[in-house]
């Protein structure tokens, strides 16, 4: 008796297991499109000829970077860091939300006023469900004649968390 026991037992966490596997959610994912280049910088760019410096800030245009976040039917945020290679510490990266996109529903918020990027994540924007072509404009402040000549690289890393709690 003891053995059928056993048996039933391992068939009802067996089908356990099988039913949680059926009913779970399809992963969370992000999608991130573009890429703003600035390219040499020289007498062309100076605001007032020669002996004059760089206008103080450089923006891309408004649709720059896409962001598409789908699978998910959830709360979600997205957050924003960099990694520089190698980077001028009084050059500053900043980022803003130009556009919500398109989804159903079609609910974001957050990220609209420019904020600066830093080495750490950090919130830039939130929604409900999924939305795609997510706009993004780039500013960087700082770049200056007095720059070391060099080739000045950072990545963007666009991070999506779904099941966001701190939704309004």
């Amino acid at each position: 008796m003891r053995k059928r026991h056993t048996v039933i037992i391992g068939f009802v966490i067996l089908f356990f297991l099988s039913f949680s596997v059926l009913f779970t959610a399809p992963k969370l994912a992000i999608k991130v499109q573009g890429r703003w280049t600035i390219g040499n910088m020289g007498a062309a760019q100076l605001t007032g000829g020669a002996g004059s410096d760089f206008p103080g800030t450089l923006e891309s245009t408004t649709t720059e970077i896409s962001i598409d976040v789908t699978k998910t039917d959830n709360y979600w945020e997205v957050q924003i860091s960099k990694v520089d290679n190698p980077w001028p510490s009084i050059v500053q990266i900043w980022v803003r939300r130009t556009s919500d996109g398109s989804g159903t529903p079609s609910t974001i918020q957050g990220g609209t006023t420019y904020q600066q990027v830093t080495g750490t994540d950090s919130p830039f924007f939130s929604g409900i469900g999924d939305n795609t072509g997510i706009t993004v404009q780039i500013k960087l402040e700082g770049v200056t004649v007095g720059m070391n000549l060099d080739d000045y690289t950072s990545t963007l890393s666009y991070t999506a968390t779904d099941g966001y709690s701190d939704w309004p």
